[in-house]
């Protein structure tokens, strides 16, 4: 009878705890298996947006990477979720969420942009450059562009691997970001 309870007691720990890791790997498998699988989807964006804030539009989605190794990063790549904030979005960024799964977590410690140090401001510079090369060039520029507005506030620590940036809408549309480098 001891060993029936064991084996039932097994099977449903391996459920519970297996089930969410193979949902987590079936999202990633047509990343690794089909490129180009995963760009620009607004999926991941509209998922990790969808319990903070209202949106306009996706600008730029990436939950995973495409499984290619880049040797010049070291085998690490970006994941991002950018998102156009619609007008009835909050002035005050969303309150931090930790979810226990990094590619979920966002905010805390929210600061302006414009209180940044130098070295700060090179470092998140460095990983826009690094991965901004998988946004459009328009993307790029209004990120650019909002970065240099003193509204923007930014969560997180240089030297910056994730950074989450959010700026308010307020005569046009705002705009919310979850940009990591990382394995």
């Amino acid at each position: 009878m001891a060993r029936l309870f064991a084996m039932v007691l097994a099977c449903g720990l391996g459920l519970i705890i297996g089930l969410p890791l193979l949902r987590e790997l079936a999202r990633a498998f047509p990343c690794i298996w089909t490129p180009g699988q995963c760009h620009d989807t607004g999926a991941y964006a509209q998922d990790f947006f969808a319990d903070l804030t209202p949106i306009a539009a996706p600008l730029a989605s990436r939950r995973f990477s495409e499984g290619v190794v880049q040797s010049n990063l070291n085998g690490f790549d970006c994941t991002y979720a950018i998102v156009a904030l619609d007008q009835r979005a909050p002035v005050i960024p969303p309150a931090r969420r930790k979810t226990g799964t990094p590619d979920m977590d966002w905010g805390g410690g929210w600061r302006a942009v414009t209180v940044l140090t130098e070295k700060e401001n090179q470092d998140l510079r460095s990983l826009l450059a690094v991965c901004g090369g998988y946004w459009p060039v328009a993307l790029q520029k209004q990120l650019a562009e909002a970065l240099a507005n003193r509204r923007m506030l930014i969560s997180g620590r240089a030297p910056y691997r994730q950074v989450n940036l959010y700026l308010p809408p307020e005569a046009g549309v705002g705009l919310a970001a979850r940009i990591r480098f990382g394995d």
